[in-house]
């Protein structure tokens, strides 16, 4: 259940065990919030989840003014938790997906917003590519659901790397 060794994210993750296993994770599906979407999150206390949700930003607003909301309430969530780790949805930065390019640039939008609002000590970027490989049986798309698969399926790998390199465990946060 692992990416490569030889990829970003399992190199992230390797890193981070320490932090995952043990501290405050906060998950997040980006989005400036639309009528159809809005920024998903999910909290997890010790490999453990605690809280999830979306955050309420109004479509109506203008760009900015989303943008702000979503900055203002992912920080306000962080300095609650005292988070320790983000996992964030890394949006790759030139595929579509079938979006259009209005809506992908938005998205990279709220990316940078969630990644400058989330006051943690490491950030692991998971591409919707690999997260979507590891969905539970259950899974039913939503925002918040979404967030919640993130953030387990990033927490289970650290397991995965504990276990088969125990020393990452009880190794110091690098």
């Amino acid at each position: 259940m692992l990416p490569g060794k030889k990829t970003n994210i399992y190199a992230d993750i390797r890193k981070s065990t320490k932090l995952l296993l043990d501290g405050i994770v906060l998950a997040c599906d980006p989005s400036m919030g639309s009528l159809s979407s809005q920024p998903g999150y999910a909290v997890y206390e010790a490999g453990v989840l605690v809280a999830s949700g979306t955050l309420d930003i109004d479509p109506s607003g203008e760009k900015w003014e989303r943008l702000k909301e979503v900055y203002r309430q992912l920080r306000n969530l962080s300095m609650g938790w005292g988070v320790d780790a983000c996992v964030y949805e890394q949006v790759p930065v030139s595929a579509h997906n079938g979006r259009s390019q209005v809506s992908h640039a938005s998205l990279l939008m709220a990316v940078g917003v969630t990644m400058a609002a989330v006051d943690a000590r490491v950030f692991i970027g998971i591409p919707p590519i690999t997260w979507k490989k590891y969905v539970s049986p259950d899974y039913v798309k939503s925002d918040a659901e979404d967030a919640r698969q993130m953030g387990r399926i990033v927490i289970d790998m650290a397991r995965e790397i504990q276990r088969t390199d125990p020393s990452r465990g009880n190794r110091k946060q690098e």
